[in-house]
């Protein structure tokens, strides 16, 4: 694959943190859309529980990437 382009399965359970390190939840599933993708994230134990958050999959929301840690910044 290209660099900064992924496998969906490579994706899912990754734990989202904001830029300041607080961390919003756990990916648990990828929606194509057709002009990017959008991850669901779900909250965790001590969070909105029940509020899922919609990101979509572009570079200005997506900071990193770490599959060796397993977050996405």
């Amino acid at each position: 694959l290209a660099e900064d382009v992924y496998w969906i399965h490579d994706i899912i359970g990754l734990r989202v943190l904001e830029a300041d390190g607080r961390v919003l939840g756990e990916i648990v599933q990828v929606l194509a859309t057709g002009a990017n993708d959008v991850y669901i994230v779900r909250p965790g134990a001590g969070q909105n529980r029940g509020q899922e958050i919609l990101l979509p999959a572009i570079p200005d929301v997506v900071l990193a990437i770490d599959l060796a840690q397993r977050t996405m910044t």
